[in-house]
């Protein structure tokens, strides 16, 4: 049943939801804005010590609140930070009042690009349903998780689809990311002369396309060429047959 609440609000997830954090010393002006379709897998150990594994979206509507920092320090350097307040799935606020979920991202800008994504974490409450072990838990970046999330000068990033891996083997999915920190914008959505970076995945996408385009072409001329030489074989066969 959750696996097909997972899939339905998925397939029902027809545009990116909209996170946004404005500046508090600066009303009207946004320093962090992320579009994207999240999705997770946390694994966790039960009471009969079995490890289980629960999946979870996170959309606007099962948000509980976005919070941030556009100024702090994270990892001994300068940062801003992203926080999304979220109920997972079937889980409402409406029920016993539980705590909400949290995702929090991290963006620095230390190593002379805009901005870039150095840490996240995902802290979970474990509900009565879940029959955990614990009440709660934060799952930290998994240790060699690669960080691609970088942009220079003044660009975004975006990518068809990005994973942070987690401790324990949970992860955190983004689809049709779209993202921007460090930035001094004057409404919660990207400017249209926004320019964005593309994440490995698509830049070798992009670079596939028109090879497989170039040699399909390269087909198809051979094989013009082939019928040419046969057709003009057979020809020559047949004038010398009435010959």
């Amino acid at each position: 049943m959750k696996h097909l609440f997972v899939l339905l609000a998925l397939v029902g997830s027809a545009f990116s939801n909209h996170f946004t954090f404005e500046n508090p010393t600066t009303p009207g002006q946004y320093c962090i804005i992320l579009d994207a379709n999240v999705s997770g897998t946390i694994k966790y150990l039960d009471k009969l010590n079995k490890t289980q594994a629960y999946d979870f979206v996170i959309n606007n509507t099962s948000t509980s609140s976005v919070s941030g920092l556009c100024f702090t320090t994270h990892l001994n350097q300068t940062a801003e930070v992203l926080n999304i307040a979220f109920y997972p799935n079937d889980i409402t606020p409406h029920i016993g009042k539980p705590e909400p979920w949290n995702l929090t991202l991290y963006f620095g800008n230390q190593t002379g690009k805009s901005f870039e994504l150095i840490d996240y974490t995902l802290l979970v409450q474990f509900y009565e349903s879940f029959n955990a072990t614990a009440n709660s838990t934060t799952y930290t970046k998994a240790q060699g998780a690669e960080l691609e999330w970088a942009a220079e000068e003044k660009n975004g990033f975006k990518c068809s689809s990005s994973g942070l891996s987690l401790t324990d083997g949970s992860t955190v999915q983004f689809k049709d990311i779209k993202v921007v920190a460090f930035a001094m914008l004057n409404n919660d959505s990207f400017p249209e002369t926004q320019t964005f970076e593309q994440c490995k995945l698509d830049i070798r996408t992009s670079d596939i396309v028109p090879i497989i385009v170039g040699a399909c072409l390269a087909g198809l001329v051979v094989i013009v060429l082939i019928a040419y030489l046969i057709g003009r074989a057979r020809a020559k066969r047949q004038g010398y047959a009435s010959v």
